[in-house]
C-alpha cells in the first residue's frame, strides 16, 4: 500500500483537516507463464500434473487486485 497526505495548508482552505489518497496492488508480478503450453488452471485443485505443471502450478492463483481509496477527516 502506497499513500500520500496533502498537505494540511492546502485542506483547511476548504474546512478540511486532513485528505489521505492511497492505492494498493496485490499479485503485482507473476513468475509463472500461464500459457497453453502449461495449461495452468486455477478451478483445477486435484493434484495430478506433470513436470511442467506440477500441483503447485495448478492451483496457482491468476487474480490481481487493485484497490485505491481516500481518507478524509473533517
Amino acid at each position: 500500500t502506497l499513500g500520500y497526505t496533502i498537505p494540511s495548508v492546502l485542506t483547511e482552505k476548504v474546512k478540511i483537516e486532513r485528505v489521505r489518497v492511497y492505492g494498493s496492488i496485490n499479485n503485482a508480478l507473476d513468475i509463472i507463464q500461464h500459457t497453453k503450453k502449461f495449461g495452468l488452471d486455477p478451478e483445477i485443485n486435484t493434484g495430478e500434473g506433470s513436470a511442467a505443471n506440477g500441483v503447485w502450478g495448478r492451483t496457482d492463483p491468476m487474480m490481481r487486485t487493485y484497490s485505491f481509496g481516500i481518507q478524509i477527516t473533517f
